[in-house]
């Protein structure tokens, strides 16, 4: 780590400023040694160049477990070992799935992120990190958290993409709920695949309010959204079981909780999209419902209907379109139309919010 990582770290314990503990000496990068607070002298190992800033308790424990299963899940796998492997240095342009629809959605995060030089972008969750590494590729100043420090599939991979690329960013391990970055560190929080791997949607997504600059964008794109009408337990019993056995934490949120996690921590100009949707005329869009079998129902249906904890709410709920005649006197809209389908379908979604 650099040390001008030290401007959007801070301690986990009480919020202080972090200093290299380095017994007298200067240096202005740290592959190996510790970080101490100066307000509650709280010392976080750095290794590997990562610092690792964390409190030691059950919340914790939770993450090791989850970092474990993630090493243990590639293993029985057979796809732990990268030794001699370049596919993290192609990543996400990589010729099979998931990696066609991830570069898919990450080609639409770069359109709508439009990253520039200069800008300080975190990577939530990143895995090896390769997100960051394309941000770093077009000048901003970039840093990637996640719990996984292992050498071959978590941040560790980190010196071998960053050596293969020429460029630089920061890897540092830390909790995605308790983050170790300071009250607005950052211009953008990018996330692939990631914020529904939480114990808590709601708390992970105030956290990245927290670290988010005022007028700072999130984007997340590969997130799992489900119908209103299904039940999560199971989903993910159905979907889930693997992960669920090597402790990762997994979550299947609906439309409904996303927008109430992100208007609950301020943030505005909410969109969410299927991805597949995105360049796709609206004229096309709007005949979406009508070939998936959709009812095109206004949100505060489903609002109420989920406050009542009515499970099957879409019959009642289209006679009384029907007899009231909503969405009669009007074109249907693009938002109408993609709503309508995430609320009763669900979809993989693009998630962009911005913080007031």
């Amino acid at each position: 780590m650099r040390e001008s990582l030290l401007e959007l770290l801070r301690c986990i314990n009480c919020g202080g400023n972090l200093a290299f503990d380095n017994q007298g000496t200067t240096c202005d990068q740290l592959k190996e040694g510790w970080l101490r607070c100066a307000g509650c002298s709280a010392r976080y190992p750095v290794r590997n160049g990562m610092p690792f800033i964390h409190r030691e308790d059950g919340r914790w424990l939770s993450c090791v477990r989850e970092a474990e299963g993630w090493v243990n899940q590639h293993k029985d796998k057979g796809i732990y070992d990268q030794t001699n492997v370049d596919i993290d240095f192609r990543l996400p342009y990589f010729s099979e799935e998931p990696w066609v629809k991830v570069a898919k959605m990450f080609d639409i995060a770069l359109e709508l992120l439009n990253p520039r030089a200069g800008q300080v972008i975190l990577d939530l969750g990143a895995g090896r990190g390769w997100a960051a590494k394309h941000f770093s590729l077009r000048g901003c100043r970039s840093v990637a958290i996640d719990v996984v420090a292992d050498d071959q599939i978590g941040l560790g991979r980190s010196q071998a993409l960053m050596k293969e690329a020429g460029t630089y960013y920061e890897a540092v391990i830390g909790d995605h709920e308790r983050m170790p970055f300071k009250l607005a560190a950052f211009d953008i929080v990018f996330s692939c695949g990631s914020i529904h791997h939480t114990s808590d949607v709601r708390v992970l997504v105030s956290e990245i309010a927290r670290v988010l600059k005022r007028g700072g964008k999130l984007l997340a794109i590969n997130e799992p959204c489900i119908g209103v009408h299904e039940d999560e337990k199971e989903v993910l019993r159905r979907d889930c079981a693997e992960e669920i056995a090597y402790s990762i934490a997994e979550r299947r949120p609906n439309l409904l909780q996303y927008r109430e996690a992100l208007e609950a921590a301020d943030f505005a100009k909410i969109n969410l999209f299927p991805y597949n949707s995105y360049g796709v005329p609206d004229n096309v869009i709007r005949s979406w419902p009508r070939q998936l079998n959709v009812s095109v129902l206004p949100r505060w249906f489903f609002v109420v209907a989920r406050k009542r904890g009515l499970r099957q709410p879409l019959h009642a709920v289209a006679r009384l379109c029907k007899t009231l005649r909503i969405g009669k006197r009007r074109l249907l809209s693009r938002e109408e139309a993609l709503e309508s389908i995430m609320l009763q379908r669900g979809s993989d979604v693009v998630i962009v919010a911005e913080r007031t």
